[in-house]
This record gives C-alpha cells, sequence and structure tokens, in this order.
C-alpha cells in the first residue's frame, strides 16, 4: 500500500502515493456516506408511515364501533364527539402529506417499489378512514333524527303511530354495512 518504507524511496513519491491513495478514501467514504444518508432517509420514511398507519387503524375503529345510545342526549354527545374526530382528521392530514412527500421523493431510489407500496396502502388507509367517518356521521345524524321523531310521537300521546315511524325511520337510515353489527 505504502510501498516499502525502506527503499530510501524519495519522501516526495511516497507522499505522491499516500495523497492519491488518501483522495481514494475519500472518494469511496463520500460514497458510503451518501449511501447510509439514503438509507437512513428510507427508514425515516418507513418509521412515519407506520406512526400514519396505526393512527388510521385506531381511528378506523373507534369509527366503526357500534353506537351503543339509548337516547337523545347520549346521540348529541357522540356527534360532538365525532366532531372532534372530525377536527383531529383535518389536523392530521398535513403530517401525512409530509410523510407521503418523503416518500414521493425516495421513490426514485433504490427502494422504489417498497417506497411505493407504503405510499399505497397509506393512501388506502386513510381513503377508507375518510369514508368511515362519513357514514359515521351520517348515521349519527340520522339516529338522531329517528330520537327526535320518538320524542315528538310519545309527546304527542301516539305510541303506536310512533312506533311505526320509529321501525320505519331505522330500517331505512342504517347503511347495508352497520346492519351486520
Amino acid at each position: 500500500m505504502f510501498g516499502n518504507l525502506y527503499s530510501g524511496e524519495p519522501v516526495a513519491a511516497r507522499l505522491a502515493t499516500l495523497k492519491t491513495e488518501y483522495e481514494e478514501l475519500k472518494k469511496e467514504s463520500k460514497g458510503r456516506r451518501n449511501s447510509l444518508e439514503s438509507a437512513l432517509q428510507y427508514y425515516r420514511f418507513v418509521e412515519d408511515a407506520a406512526e400514519e398507519q396505526t393512527w388510521v387503524l385506531e381511528k378506523r375503529r373507534a369509527c366503526s364501533a357500534p353506537i351503543k345510545a339509548r337516547d337523545l342526549r347520549a346521540l348529541q354527545l357522540l356527534q360532538q364527539k365525532h366532531k372532534a374526530v372530525q377536527d383531529e382528521l383535518r389536523g392530521r392530514w398535513p403530517k401525512c402529506q409530509r410523510v407521503l412527500r418523503n416518500g414521493e421523493d425516495l421513490k426514485s431510489g433504490k427502494w422504489g417499489k417498497e417506497v411505493a407500496e407504503e405510499i399505497k396502502n397509506l393512501e388506502a388507509l386513510w381513503n377508507d378512514l375518510r369514508e368511515d367517518v362519513v357514514v359515521r356521521g351520517g348515521l349519527l345524524k340520522g339516529l338522531v333524527g329517528v330520537c327526535q321523531v320518538k320524542t315528538f310521537f310519545y309527546s304527542m300521546q301516539w305510541p303506536r303511530l310512533g312506533y311505526f315511524v320509529l321501525i320505519f325511520c331505522c330500517f331505512s337510515l342504517v347503511p347495508k354495512r352497520f346492519e351486520r353489527m
């Protein structure tokens, strides 16, 4: 590598060899550094995407939980909680967009296929969550309407007609995907 140190070569020749080998070492270390930085960016993206997916799945579980409210007040409280979830979604979406942008930047790199798959999964989860939120909001709104109609008919002392209207409203407002719950 450095030649024979005891050969009596001139010092200038040994310095020139040392300098070229040092330049090669710097070039190799720069390539290695770029590779490590690229890997770091990829693994940060994977971690951020996994965190977003976990958060979305948690919210989807909350949105698909059965509604066990027995009266109008409980339904109105559920509507308030649902509004808070909607606000939380609006606040969380910019963070997810940053994660997706970071993924788009990494797509052209060495992990393009894996990154594209993660992006596709995350976008699909977010779309499903948005759909769940819309369905649950409509369901809560419909159930509040049913409770209001029920209360109106009970106050008018028309229990039989009230039950008929209640049953009709319940079967016409419940979306097909919630009938199995």
